[in-house]
């Protein structure tokens, strides 16, 4: 029996899986550490969500003076400090030494069994990998991006425990590629895929470009600035004709090829039989010609850029119920790439790098649009902050809705300013974090429900990317 994505041990609603098959490697013998590895053919296939994704197979040198001094992430279940086994999973971290390093230590113990396929590894400080952690991986992070490289193997036993001040043995991964690769190739599965989606996003993304704020002396301004927000876009979508009875949906530059939004609106938008014309982007009136403002005394413009629609791509997982949707993420390719050299079009910034989808921000800026009566203006921008999910949920559970446990929850900062407007689904929820070497925005959400009025208690919620981040990216680079 096999369960993923668990941090913590005997979860009843965490899901068996049974296998189907258990390859040992030919040359394994019982009782014998060489050649310590195996697969486990499941009988069913696993769904990828954000908490069950594949390692990435080692795709860089097989060296092990590469790696040496380096250090890797163990992470187990096993004995703790205290001789009992973890109920919740745990990880420590541990350098690589040198073979003779190893040798030295423990020539009764490491003399007899330690080959060129096995890794040694760990601190002697009574931190690392213990019984019950046997066929743990152990793993590298290189560009953001995790490499199994280890599996722990065996150390010096203690008793019914180990000794954590000896060096732990590890097999080593880059040393079984061919083997492995030839057993998914059998049984008709395919090895995850070893490229780096942070490195292919730098390619798509002008990280030089990508949430640049102007204004990066100044307090969030009251009101959305020349040239502030440059990625704040809009679709204009009509039922008559492309030149008549426009409305618009909020949408956000995320590359030069794409624009995001909330599948809710951009769903109910085709099934209601509108037409989606294009998009606009640089806008500051939204249905003007040219973004105007003055720049140092002067007067400065900018044309908008109106681009046509390749395709529309809702979130494979997307579902929608009478009073929940999930992953409600939208993706709009244009037909054109967009000029992202003029100051008023750039994307806005992903969370693309671990440290930035570990962040946990308390503080927002929402900015869409408003009608004046005459124009679509640009929102005034305003600051939300975040909300605990217990009180989202018993807000809108209140009312019959529902939310998921990674949503997002911002209020509204106090007191309203007189001409506050209610925030429009796919509004983009961001906030100032430091990325590529500046002060950059950042998007963590897009605004997918709230109160029927302004409000500074009850809260709006955003769907965030960071859960949807591979699709985003894998979506991104095609």
């Amino acid at each position: 029996m096999v369960q993923v994505g668990i941090t913590r041990l005997e979860l009843k609603e965490t899901p068996n899986h049974y296998a189907k098959e258990v390859i040992v490697h030919a040359e394994f013998k019982p009782g014998d550490v060489k050649h310590d590895i195996g697969l486990i053919e499941l009988s069913d296939s696993l769904v990828f969500t954000n908490l069950i994704q594949p390692i990435c197979l080692w795709n860089r040198s097989n060296a092990k003076h590469e790696i040496v001094n380096k250090t890797g992430t163990v992470i187990g279940f096993g004995v703790n400090e205290f001789g009992i086994q973890s109920e919740t999973l745990r990880e420590a971290n541990v350098p690589v030494v040198d073979g003779m390093v190893c040798l030295q230590s423990n020539r009764h113990i490491h003399g007899a069994y330690l080959t060129s396929a096995m890794i040694c590894a760990g601190n002697l400080d009574g931190i690392g990998p213990c019984r019950g952690d046997s066929g743990g991986g152990l793993f590298f992070s290189y560009d953001d991006i995790w490499y199994i490289r280890g599996l722990v193997s065996f150390t010096k036993q203690e008793g019914n425990s180990c000794d954590p001040k000896e060096y732990i043995v590890y097999t080593d991964v880059a040393h079984y590629l061919e083997w492995i690769e030839t057993q998914l190739n059998e049984t008709d599965v395919q090895p995850p895929s070893s490229v780096t989606n942070a490195a292919r996003t730098h390619e798509s993304i002008e990280v030089n470009t990508c949430g640049v704020n102007p204004y990066d002396v100044q307090e969030e301004p009251t009101e959305s600035p020349y040239l502030g927000y440059p990625w704040v876009g809009a679709l204009m979508y009509s039922k008559t004709s492309p030149t008549s009875d426009l409305s618009h949906l909020t949408v956000t530059l995320v590359s030069d090829r794409y624009v995001i939004t909330i599948a809710t609106r951009m769903n109910k938008i085709q099934q209601e039989g509108y037409t989606p014309i294009a998009v606009r982007l640089g806008a500051y009136e939204l249905l003007k010609s040219e973004h105007c403002g003055t720049v140092g005394g002067r007067a400065v413009c900018s044309p908008v850029q109106v681009l046509d629609i390749a395709s529309i791509l809702l979130h494979p997982e997307f579902r929608e119920f009478r009073n929940y949707a999930a992953h409600n993420l939208a993706l709009i390719r244009l037909r054109t790439r967009a000029n992202i050299s003029p100051p008023n079009v750039r994307p806005v910034c992903l969370p693309d790098t671990t440290e930035l989808r570990n962040q946990k921000p308390t503080r927002y800026t929402v900015v869409d649009w408003k009608n004046t009566g005459s124009a679509l203006l640009r929102a005034d921008s305003w600051v939300e902050y975040s909300v605990t999910w217990q009180e989202c949920y018993r807000r809108y559970n209140q009312h019959g809705y529902q939310i998921a446990r990674d949503e997002l929850c911002v209020r509204k900062k106090s007191p309203l300013p007189p001409n506050c407007t209610i925030t429009s689904g796919g509004a983009p929820l961001q906030t100032l974090q430091q990325a590529f070497e500046r002060e950059r925005y950042v998007l963590y959400g897009m605004i997918s429900q709230g109160p029927l009025t302004c409000s500074t208690t009850f809260p709006d919620v955003a769907m965030p990317v960071v859960s949807s981040m591979d699709w985003i990216l894998e979506t991104i680079q095609k």
